[in-house]
């Protein structure tokens, strides 16, 4: 007895630590979401720009908007334009909608294992869904990271909170536990948003739920040697049939509807090729090598240590498979792991036969870690258990000083850097800037509104009487590009002239600079520059 009390105390011990970890990730979450103005390039940017085009137009689809490779339908822009109705702050009104979807992705997290909560588990899960086994070259900062889900514009947060509600539902139905019907419908509705959003949501999400039923239809098949046992008082595949449904209803209403967009992805066509098929299947690993972190030992010493983290965290995946299929569990959490291996499977199948895809696509990875390692809490041995918990609160406090911290250190710097720049632009009237992919439109972020930013690329092939940028279409008004004379500018940064050097032709870059002026220089760190010239006349194409 007094063994079983030395153990439970142990546990309380470790579960407090978890709180305390998680706590510390949530914090620096929300408190980024509004000091990350150094951090606002193309993409959120782009997506904070949009939202008060939304709020002010009243419409998903902003009038003169080209769209990207996704829609606005549930994603963060969107709760951002509702609240930038109310604080007139784009920057603001992005910084609350990502903590509220921070918020929202808790809630559905909690919704989607409540028919089985065990504290223990849930603590475990927490620290993983909120960061503590999230990896990238930054976390705070890049894609790879916290970026994708909670800070910045949050870019898939609304596909992480459909995952989680539509399982939260469908394992309801599976398992006969309890279920609003106004919660199957909202979670319909939402796979049909989702399905206007974009067509992975359908990847990750529905096409799995698909799968996994089928599987279930040929084990029943299997068992019943009878087909209608498949449908009868099947109400799991009923809602995953519905889900499917919803989402290829919000995909053809969209193509329907003929939203102006350009996408930005490799043509579609199905790879036959042994040897393309090889080099397809080298990239997509790559992809998820690198969105795991099993790539860090290639990055160099400094990153051995969440190299170290992200196979502790692959085996804890391998371990939970493992023990799935030698037990043939097919119970609640089981079939969330199952699940989110399929989808993988399905991300990585496109990737090799399909399209390349990129790390961010796998970044349905965070969410089976998470409940990978749930699934570990209450299948291992208790001793094991115990040192397995407590190496994942090491290793995520190393992960959170390593790979999140960092950033809070650059802060300072740029935010000084920006605030100048920007000061300066204002003084001189500058109501546009335009800049290549070597500069960042942050400078727009810092202005409040009063100066935008369009992105532009060079146009080396032109010859006489040509613009000699063009304008990149993408994410952006089109009229953006019709302002620049006296109002406008072109920022340039020490990475743009090494790029000149390297792919322009010296006329080229002859008669592009014997149209602007410089007019101020900047020093940004100790080897980087930004370079402020003014237009004389007309040189981007749009």
């Amino acid at each position: 007895m007094n063994k079983l009390a030395a153990k439970l105390k142990t546990l309380r011990k470790i579960e407090i630590l978890m709180i305390g970890i998680t706590i510390i990730y949530l914090i620096s979450i929300l408190w980024l979401n509004f000091h990350a103005k150094p951090w606002y390039v193309f993409d959120m940017y782009s997506d904070m720009y949009v939202a008060e085009l939304m709020s002010e137009q009243k419409t998903f689809f902003p009038e003169n908007w080209i769209f990207g490779n996704q829609y606005y339908i549930v994603a963060t822009p969107v709760l951002a334009s509702i609240i930038y109705g109310i604080c007139h702050n784009g920057f603001i009104s992005m910084a609350i909608a990502s903590c509220l979807m921070t918020v929202f992705i808790i809630v559905s997290f909690v919704y989607c294992i409540f028919p089985i909560f065990k504290k223990s588990g849930f603590f475990t899960g927490a620290l993983m869904i909120l960061g503590g086994g999230l990896l990238g070259s930054s976390a705070a900062g890049y894609i790879c990271g916290f970026q994708c889900l909670y800070t910045m514009a949050s870019y898939y947060s609304c596909y992480l909170i459909g995952i989680l509600l539509t399982l939260g539902v469908y394992l309801r139905c599976k398992f006969k536990k309890p279920c609003s019907f106004a919660i199957c419908i909202i979670v319909l509705l939402l796979n049909f948003s989702l399905g206007m959003h974009s067509p992975r949501e359908m990847l990750i999400l529905n096409i799995p739920l698909l799968i996994m039923e089928g599987f279930s239809a040929i084990g029943v098949i299997a068992k019943k040697k009878n087909l209608r046992f498949v449908f009868e008082k099947n109400k799991a595949l009923y809602f995953a049939v519905s889900a499917f449904a919803a989402n290829l209803c919000g995909m053809i209403l969209i193509k329907v509807l003929n939203i102006k967009s350009n996408l930005l992805i490799d043509p579609i066509r199905l790879e036959t090729n042994p040897s393309n098929l090889f080099n397809n299947f080298k990239g997509t690993l790559s992809s998820f090598l690198s969105i795991s972190g099993l790539d860090f030992v290639l990055r160099g010493v400094k990153w051995y240590p969440l190299f170290v983290f992200a196979v502790f965290l692959f085996c804890g995946v391998f371990a939970a498979i493992i023990i799935i299929f030698k037990k043939k569990d097919n119970g609640w959490l089981a079939s969330i792991i199952i699940f989110v291996a399929l989808s993988i499977i399905c991300v990585g199948g496109v990737g090799v036969f399909l399209m390349r895809v990129r790390p961010l696509y796998f970044f349905v990875w965070y969410v089976l870690s998470a409940f990978s390692w749930m699934y570990l809490t209450a299948n291992i041995k208790h001793k094991f258990f115990k040192t397995a918990l407590l190496a994942l609160c090491a290793f995520s406090v190393l992960n959170y000083i390593c790979n999140f911290y960092p950033v809070f250190s650059e802060y300072e710097a740029k935010n000084a850097f920006y605030e100048n720049v920007e000061q300066y632009l204002e003084e001189q009237g500058i109501e546009y800037v335009y800049v290549d992919y070597n500069t960042s439109p942050t400078v727009a972020v810092y202005s409040d509104e009063k100066i935008k930013s369009g992105t532009v690329r060079f146009n080396l092939d032109a010859v006489q009487n040509e613009e000699l940028m063009t304008a990149i279409e993408y994410l952006k008004p089109t009229d953006i590009w019709e302002q620049n004379s006296e109002n406008s500018c072109v920022m340039f940064s020490n990475w743009t002239f090494d790029y000149l050097e390297r792919a322009a032709s010296r006329e080229y870059v002859d008669k592009l600079m014997s149209t602007l002026t410089l007019e101020k220089e900047f020093d940004f760190g100790s080897t980087e520059k930004r370079y402020i010239y003014r237009i004389s006349e007309p040189i981007i194409e749009y």
